[in-house]
């Protein structure tokens, strides 16, 4: 991967967000199946560059996904989405919020503050414009976080939105936009509903609450995050890195132990993460014996 919006995230919450939040970044899956038919690409030029259409908005999304090696054509191919499709809002929706990401710039870690300011009034259109829909809404109001936290230094700022984000679309599950696309497959067999699927066992409220409770350095506000997270009980996937987090840096509440133990005790905890959170507790119990008494 090379394009992923993660900021100064660490360890084992690094690798979960990198691998479930870049918007574009993963290449094509590789073509493993036989040799198939192929129908006839049909090429079309716009603002000068060549684009393959595809028949449907979805799978014209997904091939200009593709292009994250050639960001002017894959800008070109994002606006054609959005002058061919004006119709269908859900698929210009994410066009647009793949272009105010590449107002970033190749690599948005040496985004110069204009571009990141450009970026944040960009998703701030797209948000302002696709309200009515939660899954480009949502999205767009992480990343306007994100940028605001990490890349300009506006961490109050960036977890009001985060707060926003938890209170207007709760219930959001995260969009998948890497389905894996191969020229040698018979596209127009897809369906739009096939070409961005969603994995409702994560949610865009959830990732938000993520965030706030790693980027935030007031403890007492990182554990009312971490229990606002809990409450609404998230995927393993998204406890797990929070709790981990939580327990890694001082002072850890009696509390936050049992609730840590509780969670080992979920079948669909990740191995990795079980290690890691079971070496924390034995960890703390070794310096403190007595623990469990805090409070």
């Amino acid at each position: 991967m090379d394009r992923k919006p993660a900021g100064r995230v660490p360890g084992l919450l690094g690798r979960l967000l990198l691998l479930i939040l870049a918007c574009s970044a993963c290449r094509p899956a590789p073509d493993t199946e036989p040799a198939r038919l192929v129908p006839e690409v049909t090429v079309v030029r716009f603002e000068g560059r060549k684009l393959e259409k595809f028949p449907t908005a979805g799978q014209q999304l997904t091939w200009t996904l593709s292009l994250q090696r050639e960001p002017d054509r894959q800008a070109a191919g994002l606006r054609y989405i959005l002058h061919r499709f004006r119709n269908n809002r859900l698929v210009c929706g994410r066009a647009d919020l793949e272009l105010a990401y590449l107002a970033l710039g190749p690599d948005y870690r040496q985004a110069s503050p204009s571009r990141c300011q450009q970026a944040l009034a960009l998703f701030g259109k797209v948000v302002r414009r696709y309200g009515d829909l939660p899954p480009v809404a949502a999205r767009g109001l992480w990343y306007q976080g994100w940028l605001l936290t990490d890349l300009l230094h506006r961490p109050a700022a960036g977890f009001d939105l985060m707060q926003d984000l938890v209170r207007r679309f709760p219930d959001t599950p995260l969009d998948n936009l890497q389905p894996g696309f191969r020229e040698s497959q018979a596209i127009s067999a897809l369906r739009d509903e096939e070409v961005l699927p969603a994995d409702k066992k994560i949610r865009w409220s959830d990732l938000a609450l993520l965030f706030i409770v790693e980027r935030q350095t007031d403890r007492q506000r990182q554990l009312a995050a971490l229990a606002q997270l809990l409450r609404r009980e998230p995927s393993a996937r998204v406890a797990g890195p929070a709790i981990l987090h939580c327990l890694r840096h001082p002072s850890v509440p009696g509390t936050l132990l049992d609730t840590a133990r509780h969670f080992l005790d979920r079948p669909q905890v990740d191995d990795l993460l079980r290690r890691e959170i079971t070496r924390q507790l034995q960890r703390l119990e070794q310096a403190d014996p007595h623990a469990e008494d805090r409070s």
